[in-house]
């Protein structure tokens, strides 16, 4: 007969335990919710459950009960006359809003990926996974929202680190819907700016730099950044949060190409987090550090100490760090 009672004896321990296991739940509901745009047809109104099942083309008994947990976990409000945004998900999770984060919807495509993981673990690598330069419009989407929401936030501030004194001529390498590019631009008007990705990412950027007013400033190209040609003769090669994608022995081939297309006394300039030796914190990069496990074909979050060696083995000299203020490095390297 069990006569231990852990709810009573250690309930604080045993309710973290429980927490961790189970946080999964929140956030499914709360993925299910952005994905479906629940927040948005809601909007600053109270609706009824029938009203938002109609608009969203769901089942309206199942849909109830999602906005009944929504309401339990403190995102909705619910009153006699039907459901309300709280304050919080009127200003993250409504996509007409200024501070929407867009970042959601990707996490859904990265929920199953995340599923394989006990396999992945296993055998050392996710299965079939599609690469994102093969994905269509429609499934690129949700990442195109979660970067340009990233680099949004971050690409004033970031640039601002940047010495440009010398800088003519500058390749934005894997540069998504071009905030970096733009800030540049804003630094330093006159610079030669160039901005390279996959071709079903620039079909993005072609209509947000129109949008902008930028798409006659920024020269843009197409191809996989890991083998295609990026162009030479550049002062300046930035790349952010895409070495973490690919393998170190990738990057190492990356910076060689990189380097090649430097002028002499050029920069490479790598934006992305870093990992600290023992691997095991900060707890957000030792995370990240499994989703390149079951996402990518050998990507990983890297240290300070493996950059120096990527950037050694391409001959690159005069490494140096700088932190930003959003837990991100900057390392820069001259040709």
């Amino acid at each position: 007969m069990r006569t231990w009672k852990p709810m009573q004896r250690d309930n604080s321990s045993i309710q973290t335990v429980l927490d961790l296991a189970l946080s999964f739940e929140r956030s499914r509901v709360l993925l299910t919710a952005c994905e479906l745009d629940l927040f948005s047809v809601i909007g600053a109104k109270v609706k009824p459950a029938a009203e938002i099942a109609a608009q969203l083309d769901t089942d309206e008994k199942a849909t109830e009960r999602l906005l009944n947990a929504l309401v339990a976990i403190g995102l909705i409000e619910k009153n006699n006359n039907g459901y309300l945004n709280s304050k919080i998900s009127l200003r993250f999770f409504d996509k007409t809003k200024p501070e929407y984060i867009g970042l959601f919807k990707y996490q859904n495509y990265l929920w199953n990926l995340w599923g394989n993981l006990t396999q992945t673990v296993k055998h050392g690598k996710p299965p079939d996974i599609l690469d994102l330069k093969d994905m269509t419009k429609e499934q690129i989407k949700p990442f195109i929202e979660a970067i340009n929401w990233r680099s949004s936030i971050l690409a004033h501030d970031v640039v601002r680190l940047l010495d440009l004194t010398k800088v003519n001529k500058l390749l934005d390498l894997t540069g998504g819907l071009g905030n970096y590019t733009i800030e540049f631009l804003n630094l330093k008007p006159e610079i030669d700016a160039n901005l390279f990705d996959y071709p079903n990412i620039i079909s993005f950027t072609e209509d947000y730099l129109k949008s902008e007013g930028f798409n006659k400033k920024i020269n843009l190209m197409k191809g996989d950044f890991r083998t295609d040609y990026i162009g030479t003769g550049y002062d300046m090669v930035f790349i952010s949060f895409a070495m973490h994608h690919v393998s170190i022995w990738e990057n190492i081939a990356l910076c060689n190409r990189i380097y090649n297309a430097l002028n002499k006394g050029g920069q490479l300039i790598i934006h992305d987090y870093l990992i600290h030796d023992n691997r095991t914190s900060p707890e957000y990069n030792a995370l990240l550090s499994i989703e390149m496990l079951v996402s990518s074909r050998g990507g990983d979050v890297y240290t300070e100490t493996d950059y120096w060696i990527m950037l050694k083995e391409s001959w690159f000299e005069d490494i140096q760090r700088t932190d930003t203020d959003f837990g991100t490095a900057l390392i820069s390297a001259k040709k």
